[in-house]
């Protein structure tokens, strides 16, 4: 009976220490803080036991608290895009405004006109072609710098000097679908401003007399370029106008035509 008795009281001690191992597993599971990770966080040394932390780690926190958490909701995230984009969106057409008056008042901004040419139709053969290829604006840096940063401003000088637009109405239009085709994703906007780009490329080809005006070769070629490089045809268009005031052309043998023109086509080009 007496060794009965003590395994008895064996079994029922075992029991109970069991039943209380079991209590803390549960407890341990249920509070992650908890949990026996000294081996993958050193800073941890016994469950429930939490040292002071590494100062790399301090600074994950921070950095995640600080970014990653105010973005980790769309609705946080959406409002703090709007908020960065309005903010962006005003920065860039205050400096791209300064920049238009800048330009517009500088000395440089007529071309040096060459002599005038002695034979017209040979000047004419020549400004047929353009002056360089699309992918040749490594020869023309300050051109191409002016139609990747401010390609409202460049595109503008070359519809004043072709007098297709003014200045002023030339920058705005494109200002105003440029920075409306940024508020819509590049997407509904940029397809009416790369049709405006393409059409003025057109006239462009017409004046000079070049190939594939009016074709539908010419109109692919064209939209195709201004989607893939439009600051690439910019600076070519930039650079096919100053080549041609070198040669004797002015813009007083430009036809003028367009939006905000003063007189319809009143004669053609001599050259």
């Amino acid at each position: 009976m007496g060794f009965k008795n003590l395994t008895l009281c064996f079994l029922c001690v075992h029991v109970v220490y069991a039943a209380g191992d079991a209590r803390k597993l549960r407890g341990s599971l249920a509070e992650p803080h908890l949990w026996p990770t000294a081996a993958k966080f050193p800073w941890r040394t016994a469950p429930g036991l939490i040292e002071e932390k590494p100062e790399a780690v301090k600074k994950v926190e921070s950095f995640h608290d600080e970014w990653i958490r105010p973005v980790s909701s769309l609705k946080n995230f959406a409002m703090a895009s709007w908020i960065e984009l309005v903010v962006s969106m005003a920065i860039w057409m205050t400096l791209v405004v300064v920049a238009a008056c800048m330009y517009k008042q500088s000395s440089n901004y007529l071309p040096d006109t060459g002599p005038k040419p002695s034979d017209p139709e040979r000047t004419q053969q020549d400004l047929s072609d353009w002056q360089s290829k699309w992918y040749q604006c490594y020869n023309y840096p300050d051109l191409f710098l002016w139609a990747c940063c401010c390609p409202c401003v460049r595109w503008a000088h070359t519809m004043d000097l072709l007098q297709f637009l003014d200045y002023w109405p030339a920058f705005l239009v494109f200002f105003v679908l440029s920075a409306m085709n940024q508020l819509t994703g590049f997407v509904f906007i940029g397809i009416f401003l790369t049709m405006v780009l393409v059409f003025y490329r057109q006239k462009m080809r017409k004046l000079f007399g070049m190939q594939n005006h009016g074709t539908f070769m010419g109109y692919a070629a064209d939209c195709l370029g201004f989607c893939c490089c439009w600051p690439c045809f910019i600076a070519q268009e930039a650079h096919h106008v100053s080549q041609a005031s070198k040669l004797g052309w002015t813009k007083d043998l430009a036809i003028k035509s367009g939006f905000f023109s003063s007189r319809a086509e009143p004669f053609s080009p001599t050259i």
